[in-house]
């Protein structure tokens, strides 16, 4: 399915998505294939998404998180040095961080060491369904998605339906396009015109008006209280 319009999809053909994944890959070339893995996990995915939005959400509601296990000695320590059968044990049915589950094994309950490995994950499938229904259908609505001359509204249109049918799970793609198109709304971002769709690059304010602007609204804040 090309959800890209014409236009994006020819600027598009000579870049590739997997350049970054495969140069972390070639990094660690000669390294046991879980630990080459697990760099590119640390690499991209933590990084960019786990790191990233844990600290953007903390932050957001007063909250100092600190992440314990990404000490950087240690991090370095448990990449290198602890054998790829202790962190993942097994084949069928693996036990993962094997090696955590051993120290922690007079700490921490068995019943709690025997759970398997799982995220925080937010209920974005019910969301979709329910609480987001109806603003799922007017962001990803056809004249909402072509006017950002992005993605051609009929293949994002397809994704909704799709999943609400239960045919496919899409509930990720439905919630990056909703994060996204709720980005446009509440941004500077202003609805590109014919003439700049060819440029992906989003027209942002100046730095010295922005900057202009914020301390104005700054100061009638504080005439306010």
């Amino acid at each position: 399915m090309n959800l890209y319009t014409a236009e994006v999809h020819d600027q598009l053909r000579s870049s590739d998505p997997a350049a970054r994944h495969l140069s972390s890959f070639d990094a660690v070339r000669d390294a046991d294939f879980l630990n080459q893995m697990l760099y590119l996990d640390t690499k991209i995915f933590m990084a960019s998404l786990n790191l990233n939005y844990n600290d953007k959400m903390s932050m957001a509601s007063s909250v100092e998180v600190r992440v314990p296990f990404l000490d950087r000695e240690l991090a370095e320590f448990a990449a290198w040095n602890i054998p790829p059968d202790l962190k993942l044990k097994g084949f069928f049915h693996p036990t993962t961080k094997h090696i955590f589950r051993r120290a922690m094994q007079d700490v921490v309950a068995r019943r709690v060491l025997r759970q398997p490995k799982a995220g925080f994950a937010a209920p974005v499938d019910y969301w979709l369904a329910n609480d987001l229904r109806e603003m799922v259908d007017d962001l990803l609505s056809e004249t909402n998605i072509r006017k950002r001359g992005l993605f051609r509204p009929e293949a994002v249109r397809r994704l909704v339906d799709e999943h609400r049918v239960g045919a496919e799970d899409w509930s990720m793609q439905i919630w990056q396009f909703l994060t996204w198109r709720t980005g446009c709304e509440f941004s500077w971002i202003p609805e590109p015109s014919k003439e700049r769709r060819s440029s992906l690059t989003p027209a942002r304010p100046r730095p010295r008006e922005f900057l202009e602007s914020a301390e104005t609204q700054s100061r009638h804040g504080r005439a306010d209280d």
